[in-house]
């Protein structure tokens, strides 16, 4: 599946080996996470939706949908401590976070 398609002043941004980012809009920030069968494209729409008034961080997770798998150990402690990291280090204040189905 194809990553959403990066708007103006979009930013890509790798995190660790849990996940990959593409920021994309203006606004007030909104984590877009997809279930574990895909990649962040299946926020295409929502994004395409939302870019006008918010900040999208469309996430892809790694070792879905053809992403390369991440180091071994507990995948979902890990992705949710990264998360937690990702929104620190970027600095986004109270994040509205939409998540898919986790299988």
């Amino acid at each position: 599946m194809p990553q959403p398609t990066p708007a103006a002043g979009t930013a890509k941004v790798k995190t660790a080996a849990a996940f990959t980012v593409s920021v994309v809009g203006n606004g007030p920030p909104v984590l877009l996470i997809p279930g574990l069968s895909c990649d962040g494209s299946v926020w295409n729409a929502t994004m395409e939706h939302l870019k006008g008034r918010f900040q999208c961080h469309v996430v892809s997770l790694a070792g879905y949908a053809g992403a390369p798998p991440m180091a071994a150990g507990p995948f979902l402690p890990y992705v949710h401590d990264q998360i937690v990291a990702y929104v620190k280090a970027k600095g986004l204040r109270q994040p509205a976070i939409v998540g898919h189905r986790l299988g």
